[in-house]
């Protein structure tokens, strides 16, 4: 015999059941499909594409910086302007192979920019510099993160990191100079159409030792530079742009007293090594394939300066084109 409150309690129980039943169902079609969902590859465009460091104050290469300094109390200003094309390109890269295969995505095709750079002589030994890049045009391709494929066309223009960099002679004779700077860059980069690979938005730091030498005649001088660049690493898909050694060196022959050709073809330093740091895929395109590889090798730059130097005598100030 069966009363009320027995069937009730049978009817509480079974519902209860079929409700645990329901939710492990549920669970059974949510759990693999959430299992199955990956974190986005790595892509942290705070980069700085920009490879050509016009040099600071008195120069006797166009980027090489030299052995000497400003002349005391006398205020120069450069400005360089560059043209390059193909900066950043995205490539595919095969794990199994550990080579590169073909272009994947070009994302800053070209970039028209310049320099501006002004450094004052402090006194015989130490000069104070600042240079702020302007990117007047910069055309590519957005990129896609999860497929590394290009989205929008990619058009910016804007400013550049600002760099301000102390310079001190350390020693000299006849025909040897050394000097070292040391460099600080401020995140001011920003730009109409997105900030990406304008520049960092952290501050950086740079150290560089420069030896210049002069021929007895005084008709070619050489220099070499050996610095580093220590910033925050940045991950961009299977690359890594962290600290860098960076080096330079140029030559000018001195056809006369006063013409001089500057010939510096070492002295461009790329901000990602030849060998970039390979760190594990979080997500992969194909069994056999990871996340592509990026470089940053300009391939073609053509480049105009021109530099004015004003003295705080209040001499006429000078203007020409090397």
């Amino acid at each position: 015999m069966m009363t009320a409150r027995g069937g009730m309690r049978r009817s509480r129980d079974l519902y209860c059941v079929r409700s645990i039943a329901t939710i492990a169902m549920v669970l059974s079609t949510v759990v693999p499909a959430t299992a199955q969902v990956q974190d986005p590859p790595p892509f942290d465009p705070a980069v700085d594409v920009q490879l050509f460091d016009y040099a600071i104050g008195h120069k006797s290469f166009l980027t090489v910086v030299d052995g000497d300094v400003e002349y005391e109390r006398q205020f120069s200003l450069d400005f360089l302007l560059t043209f390059f094309t193909n900066p950043f390109t995205v490539y595919n890269f095969d794990d199994g192979s550990g080579t590169v295969d073909d272009t994947r995505t070009n994302v800053v095709e070209n970039v028209l920019s310049g320099q501006l750079v002004g450094a004052y002589g402090l006194n015989e030994r130490m000069q104070l510099g600042v240079s702020l890049p302007i990117i007047f045009s910069m055309q590519g391709n957005d990129v896609m993160v999860d497929t590394a494929r290009a989205g929008e066309d990619l058009q910016a223009t804007g400013l550049g990191d600002l760099l301000l960099e102390f310079k001190m002679k350390l020693w000299e004779n006849e025909m040897w100079r050394l000097a070292g700077t040391a460099g600080v860059t401020a995140p001011s980069s920003y730009g109409a159409g997105g900030n990406d690979f304008l520049g960092d938005d952290l501050p950086t730091g740079r150290l560089r030792a420069a030896v210049q030498w002069t021929a007895p005649n005084n008709r070619i001088t050489a220099g070499a530079n050996l610095g580093v660049i220590l910033r925050k690493p940045r991950t961009i898909y299977a690359t890594e742009v962290g600290q860098q050694l960076t080096f330079g060196a140029g030559a000018a022959p001195r056809a006369s007293d006063r013409r001089r050709c500057a010939c510096s073809p070492a002295s461009a330093t790329p901000r990602t090594s030849a060998t970039p740091t390979m760190t594990a895929s979080p997500t992969r395109t194909t069994p056999a394939r990871s996340w592509p590889r990026t470089a940053t090798a300009s391939r073609t730059r053509t480049a105009v300066p021109t530099r004015t130097t004003i003295t705080t005598a209040g001499s006429t100030p000078r203007t020409s084109v090397r």
